[in-house]
C-alpha cells in the first residue's frame, strides 16, 4: 500500500510542467487538489487500483503529448525519444485490464506524431508493440500457471467474452443500456464536475481570453474522453460481467469516478496555466478564488465533510468479522455462508477468504428466504446484516436456540 500511495503522489507531480508564476499559490493549490483525488473514488490504503489507474494513465498521456510528441511545444517536437514512454504504457496496461484505454489513447497521439517523424517511425512502431506484447505474455503466464486462466472472470480472452456475452438476451442488453445512459447524464458528481467546467469557461473568456482557444481543446478532450470510456464501460458489462453483476451496474460509481479523476486531471492542467498565466491585480484574485472556489465545492462529499488522506480508514467489517469468529468459536478451512446487506459490495467474500483461510465461501445479500435452502450444505452462517428481518425470522424457524447469534452452526461441511 506504501508503495501504491507513493506511485500516485508521483503522477501528481508531473502537473507542476505547468507552474511559472504565481508558484506559491500553485503549490498550494496542487496539494489541496491532490488530497481531494486521492480521497474522492477509494482511500489511498485500499489496495483497489481505481485512483492509481487514472493518475498513471494521465500522467503518461501528459508524458507522451508534452514531451514525446511535443504536442505543447512543436519547436521541441522529436527531442525526447517515444521509446522513454514504453515503461510508462506497459505498466499502465498491467495495473488494470481498463488501463488499455488510455494506452490507446496514448498510441493515437503516437500515430499522429509519428506523421511528423517518419526517420524515427520504428521507435514509434516499438512503442505500440511492445504494451501489446506485454498482454500477451501476462496471459501466457496466466494459462501456463493457472487452470482455466483464460476463461475466468474478467479474463481478456476471445473465448471468455464469448462466453459471457451468450448468456445476455436482448431484453438484458437493453436493460444494461438503458440504466447506463441514464447514470451516465444524471448525478451529483458530474453535475458538479459541469460547474467546475463551465466556470473555469467564464473565468477564461471573459479575463484570460488568450487561453480560450485552450480552454475549449480541453473541453473538447473532456467530452471525447468521457462519451468513448462509457461506451467501453457498456462493452465490460456485456463482455466481462456475469449476467446479474451487470444488470446490477456493479461498481459503476467507481468506474465512473475513474474516468472524472482523469477528467479532474486535466482540470488540474488547465487551472494551472490559468493561474500562472495571471498578471497581478484584480483579475489575478478572481481568477485564483475561481478555481479554488470550484475546488472546495467539488472537495465536499455528501454530508458537507472535507475529506483528507489523513482520516483513520475504518475496518469495522474485518473487526466485526475477527470479533465473531473468536466468540463462536469458528473453525478455520471450514465452510461458510455470510448474509451482508445491500451496501457491501461483495468484498466480505475476499474479506472470510483470507481471514477463515477458505475458498468455500458464499456472500449474500438476503431478499428472500429462499435463498438460504442450501444453507446446510455449509457449515457457519455469519450474519453481517443483524437488521435482515427475512434471515431473523428465518433462523428462529430453523434454528431457535441459536436466534439472536451473530455466528449460526447450520450444518455440515
Amino acid at each position: 500500500m506504501t508503495a501504491q500511495a507513493f506511485m500516485m503522489l508521483c503522477f501528481i507531480l508531473p502537473v507542476f510542467k505547468y507552474v511559472e508564476k504565481n508558484r506559491i499559490i500553485s503549490g498550494m493549490y496542487v496539494i489541496c487538489f491532490a488530497n481531494f483525488l486521492l480521497c474522492y473514488n477509494i482511500r489511498i490504503t485500499d489496495l483497489l487500483v481505481d485512483t492509481l489507474l487514472p493518475l498513471q494513465g494521465m500522467a503518461t498521456l501528459f508524458f507522451v503529448y508534452s514531451e514525446c510528441c511535443g504536442f505543447d511545444n512543436t519547436d521541441k517536437r522529436g527531442e525526447i525519444s517515444v521509446l522513454y514512454a514504453i515503461p510508462f504504457l506497459c505498466t499502465t496496461v498491467q495495473i488494470k485490464n481498463s488501463g488499455i484505454f488510455f494506452v490507446a489513447a496514448a498510441f493515437v497521439l503516437i500515430l499522429v506524431s509519428a506523421k511528423y517523424e517518419r526517420k524515427n517511425i520504428g521507435q514509434y512502431v516499438a512503442a505500440i508493440i511492445t504494451p501489446l506484447l506485454t498482454i500477451y505474455l501476462w496471459q501466457a503466464h496466466c494459462d501456463y500457471v493457472f487452470d482455466n486462466a483464460l476463461v475466468s472472470k474478467h479474463a481478456m480472452t476471445v473465448e471468455n467474452y464469448k462466453g459471457i456475452f451468450s448468456t445476455k438476451s436482448g431484453d438484458v442488453i437493453q436493460s444494461i443500456l438503458s440504466q447506463l445512459l441514464h447514470y451516465s447524464v444524471t448525478g451529483r458528481d458530474l453535475y458538479f464536475l459541469l460547474a467546475f467546467l463551465m466556470v473555469m469557461g467564464l473565468v477564461c473568456f471573459l479575463m484570460q481570453p488568450a487561453l480560450r482557444r485552450q480552454y475549449l481543446k480541453m473541453v473538447f478532450a473532456v467530452a471525447i474522453m468521457y462519451v468513448l470510456y462509457m461506451a467501453g464501460v457498456f462493452f465490460m458489462y456485456l463482455f466481462s460481467m456475469p449476467e446479474t453483476e451487470a444488470m446490477e451496474l456493479a461498481s459503476i460509481a467507481r468506474y465512473r469516478k475513474t474516468i472524472f479523476i482523469a477528467i479532474y486531471y486535466m482540470i488540474i492542467l488547465m487551472s494551472l496555466v490559468m493561474i500562472s498565466f495571471s498578471e497581478m491585480g484584480k483579475k489575478k484574485w478572481i481568477c485564483i478564488a475561481a478555481v479554488f472556489a470550484m475546488l472546495i465545492l467539488n472537495w465536499r462529499d455528501q454530508k458537507g465533510n472535507f475529506a483528507t488522506i489523513f482520516k483513520t480508514n475504518s475496518a469495522g467489517e474485518r473487526l466485526w468479522i475477527e470479533q465473531a469468529a473468536r466468540d463462536y468459536h469458528v473453525e478455520n478451512g471450514s465452510s461458510y455462508i455470510i448474509c451482508i446487506p445491500r451496501s457491501d459490495a461483495g468484498y466480505a467474500h475476499y474479506l472470510c477468504k483470507y481471514l477463515l483461510y477458505s475458498t468455500n465461501i458464499s456472500a449474500r445479500v438476503i431478499s428472500e428466504a429462499s435463498q438460504l435452502e442450501d444453507a446446510e450444505e455449509y457449515k457457519y452462517m455469519f450474519i453481517y446484516d443483524s437488521k435482515n428481518e427475512i434471515i431473523q425470522k428465518w433462523v428462529e424457524e430453523n434454528y431457535p436456540d441459536q436466534a439472536g447469534n451473530s455466528v449460526i452452526l447450520v450444518g455440515g461441511e
